[in-house]
């Protein structure tokens, strides 16, 4: 029982902060990329950092990789990351 519950808990946590973390990454390229967040698509890439987004914007694309802040766990510091092959 308690594990079930502590599983739980994990899985809120992870997938809290992914949402925070997509919504630190909306903001952001909005500004660069001046496309409203409701019209992105997020790409998770898991392959190159659990935290790093590629995002498709009005016809723009960039990356994204995000980093929890220093002093407080419920900021994200996103970094814009060159478009690789």
């Amino acid at each position: 029982m308690l594990r079930s519950v502590l599983v739980a808990a994990s899985m809120a946590v992870v997938l809290s902060a992914c949402v925070d973390t997509e919504s630190f990454i909306r903001v952001r390229a909005a500004r660069e990329l001046q496309c409203p967040p409701d019209q992105m698509v997020l790409v998770p890439r898991p392959d190159l950092t659990p935290n790093t987004y590629d995002v498709n914007a009005c016809g723009r694309q960039a990356r994204y990789t995000c980093a929890r802040g220093y002093y407080s766990s419920s900021e994200a510091i996103c970094v814009r990351e060159p478009m690789g092959p």
